[in-house]
């Protein structure tokens, strides 16, 4: 019986964890300009760091010198502090 119950916990902890990433995409595609927004690729959400991949190095960094405005709208717009760090990175 105590393994049904753990596994409806995981269940419905990545059901929460599925909302709140789905919330999150739904936030960064609002705040981020559509031509910039073309360009990204939301990847992970990990122990509060959000995974974006980028097309190339000036959207790497035009949303480098935007990050902490851009994690600042994120957790006021979820009303938590789900986002701590940013990273980007490169698509191969």
């Amino acid at each position: 019986m105590e393994n049904i119950k753990n596994t409806i916990q995981k269940i419905v902890g990545k059901l929460e964890e599925n909302k709140q990433a789905k919330t999150i995409i739904e936030i960064w595609n609002s705040i981020i300009d559509e031509h910039t927004l073309n360009k990204t690729e939301l990847e992970n959400i990990k122990n509060g760091e959000l995974i974006v991949k980028v097309k190339d190095s000036s959207t790497l960094y035009l949303l480098s010198i935007k990050k902490h405005k851009i994690i600042e709208q994120i957790n006021e717009q979820t009303k938590e502090e789900k986002i701590k760090n940013i990273r980007f990175k490169i698509k191969p």
